[in-house]
């Protein structure tokens, strides 16, 4: 358990600064800067301690001057997101250590060190800058290995030139194979997180689509059965043998608006599916909104009239629209059939129709007990979802409303739902004229 603490706690470490919005590459920049600094406090921790023993206290006020100056400042500003400034920073103090170990190897006549000292800076600054700034520090590199020349005193001008040569042609390797390792690597992390992606979003939907399916089939087996049920009744001899004509009628008017109400749910249902398969295309015609309106209230005039329900149209006389015709029916007829299945006896449906600076938005006004802020969410998520009992013990498929947004879409509309001032709900269609 305590190696495992460690463990997690040394990945924090590294972790300083690290949040969602940073790609794979920028992560993996953060994660070397990090490590390393935390390396070199360490090591600079481990210096102190030794040079202490010894007594050199120039040793450990340098290494006191390395943590305090440039590895903790690195380390904050990754904290703070400022890993710019961190990676400049960090560049920085290698580039003096480098100057440092470079003019120190002069002294104590050790000229071959200097190249692998300078060298491993310059990779430094290819691999974690880009743009100016790695020029920048690139050129202030070899200006600092052209300065030592006048600190290198018993090297001649073949020698420090033969030594010139060298670091620049090292220099020029590195750089080309770097940046161009660097390249491809960026690419390559880039087309995995772009693939990775696409494979979440997949995932997603593939699952979304299961549960629709799962959510399919439970309102075949339970939401349908029933009006089904009650049709299969109406051909059985012995029951309708024992009751009388009025009492038949009435189970026949009652049996007639059941199939209304199953006949559309297996309409939605259909529809839906066959939205899924990709084959729902949208064919744009110019037509008269008012005349349809009118006849899909034609349609519910039974189902209103069972539950007394006052259903009325307001607004212009004539609008004319570019829509998809079968589309906006299947709109129409589910927000309307939605309105009244909500609506008590003896309530109110208005329909409200306005055309306005380019815009046609379609009202559907009921009188019923409205539309929590959870369910307007759920019904705003377009997502398949229970289908809730209405004032007349009304059952639906669950699909209607999601599959309404689904439409509404594809025709450059928008759907809101909204309360209404005096109780019940508003379901606003908007399309733009396009």
């Amino acid at each position: 358990m305590a190696r495992k603490s460690i463990a997690y706690t040394l990945k924090d470490l590294y972790s300083i600064g690290c949040t969602d919005s940073l790609n794979i590459y920028e992560e993996c920049k953060l994660g070397i800067i990090n490590r390393l600094t935390l390396i070199c406090i360490l090591l600079s921790l481990i210096l102190i301690v030794v040079n202490l023993s010894i007594g050199n206290y120039q040793g450990i006020i340098i290494d006191l001057f390395a943590i305090v100056v440039v590895l903790l400042p690195v380390l904050g500003l990754n904290f703070f997101l400022k890993y710019r400034s961190a990676e400049y920073v960090f560049l920085w103090g290698v580039h003096m250590a480098v100057v440092a170990g470079s003019i120190h190897a002069a002294f104590e006549n050790r000229p071959n060190e200097i190249e692998l000292l300078l060298i491993p800076s310059a990779i430094a600054v290819v691999i974690l800058l880009d743009g100016f700034g790695q020029w920048l520090l690139f050129v202030f590199n070899l200006l600092a290995f052209l300065a030592l020349k006048y600190f290198i005193v018993e090297l001649d001008d073949a020698g420090y030139f033969k030594l010139a040569a060298i670091v620049m042609v090292a220099y020029s390797g590195i750089y080309y194979f770097v940046i161009q390792f660097k390249t491809q690597l960026i690419l390559a992390l880039q087309k995995t997180e772009r693939l990775n992606e696409e494979l979440i979003e997949k995932e997603k939907a593939l699952t979304e689509s299961n549960l629709s399916k799962d959510k399919l089939f439970s309102i075949v087996a339970h939401d349908l059965r029933s009006p089904l049920g009650l049709i299969q009744s109406l051909l059985d001899p012995s029951i309708i043998n024992s009751m009388d004509r009025q009492k038949f009628m009435d189970y026949q008017a009652s049996i007639r608006s059941r199939f209304k109400v199953l006949q559309e749910n297996m309409n939605n249902l259909l529809t839906w599916a066959q939205s899924q398969l990709g084959s729902s295309k949208r064919v744009v015609t110019q037509f008269d909104l008012v005349i349809e309106v009118n006849k899909i209230m034609d349609l519910f005039v039974d189902m209103t009239a069972s539950k007394q329900i006052n259903m009325k149209r307001e607004g212009h006389d004539s609008i004319v629209v570019n829509l998809d015709k079968n589309h906006l029916n299947i709109i129409l007829r589910n927000l309307v059939h939605n309105a009244i299945k909500f609506t008590p006896q003896l309530g109110s449906i208005i329909l409200n129709l306005e055309q306005t600076s380019g815009r046609t938005i379609i009202q559907i006004i009921d009188s019923g007990k409205g539309v929590s802020s959870d369910m307007r969410s759920k019904i705003l998520d377009a997502k398949l979802m229970d289908s809730g009992i209405g004032t007349g013990g009304e059952r639906g498929s669950g699909v209607g409303l999601s599959f309404c947004q689904e439409l509404i879409k594809k025709n450059k509309g928008s759907f809101d739902i909204k309360d209404n001032a005096s109780g019940g709900a508003i379901f606003e269609v908007c399309f733009k004229e396009v």
